[in-house]
């Protein structure tokens, strides 16, 4: 639960308290999911909140650590960081609850940043295949194909999968962030079940809300990290005890 006062945690707690009542329409989209964001300034006088937007589901990089680093970047370093984002299976079904949880308050401005999450998908595992060449019409019978040469063993080289994981939003208000590694031909379910484990052994943390990305460089994996890291250490929110939320940044390898 949201630990804000006045109009504005009253804003805020309706959006972990509140609830959709109508009956939900039929989903749009099984792969997508519709939703919308919203934070405090940490003064708690103005709201920030997104569009309702449409994201590919599952994603990839938390609608949470985007959001957050979107409205410190535009609006400054003044933000609490806890953002809220809700996402529903239909468009109509996000739009009736940001209405009811965004209803205006008097004295506190909603501020619309315009921000939406990009389109971006899972890569896919894959690979296209080429398409095969025209036949022509006017070559010999007896043309000799072209030499190709084959890859070391008979087989191409595999592709590298880089994952990024992390744990935040926690009850124990710790954050973990890890670096791009190497996949190793794992999956999602994996890659967090191994995080969770070097989480516990290496820093004796269980309250883990987790979440691993997968992309197919290292360079788009870094620029993703590098935002979860840069969000969360430009709007530390204080712990019970006034101090500020511990970030760490963790040497895990799958």
């Amino acid at each position: 639960m949201l630990r804000i006062i006045g109009n504005v945690g009253r804003a805020l707690m309706l959006l972990c308290a509140w609830s959709v009542t109508a009956p939900p329409a039929r989903a749009d989209d099984t792969t997508q999911k519709y939703g919308f964001c919203a934070v405090s300034s940490r003064d708690q006088t103005k709201i920030y909140v997104s569009e309702t937007f449409v994201t590919p589901w599952p994603v990839i990089v938390s609608l949470e650590s985007r959001f957050l680093s979107f409205v410190v970047s535009k609006y400054g370093r003044s933000i609490s960081s806890l953002v809220q984002c809700y996402t529903h299976s239909t468009r109509a079904d996000s739009q009736a609850y940001r209405s009811i949880v965004l209803a205006p308050i008097p004295g506190v401005p909603m501020i619309e940043t315009g921000w939406a999450p990009e389109a971006t998908t899972q890569p896919s595992t894959t690979p296209a295949r080429p398409p095969a060449p025209a036949a022509n019409a006017n070559a010999s019978a007896n043309a000799s194909p072209p030499a190709t040469t084959a890859a070391p063993g008979g087989t191409a080289p595999p592709s590298v999968t880089y994952v990024i994981c992390k744990s935040d939003f926690n009850t124990d208000r710790q954050r973990f962030y890890n670096p791009p590694v190497d996949g190793r031909g794992g999956g999602y379910g994996e890659w967090m079940a191994s995080y969770r484990r070097y989480l516990e052994q290496t820093y004796r943390h269980t309250v883990t809300n987790l979440s691993c990305g997968d992309y197919p460089t290292e360079a788009a994996a870094r620029t993703d990290f590098d935002a979860w890291v840069a969000g969360a250490r430009a709007s530390p929110a204080p712990d019970i005890n006034g101090v500020p939320e511990p970030i760490t940044i963790t040497n895990w390898k799958y």
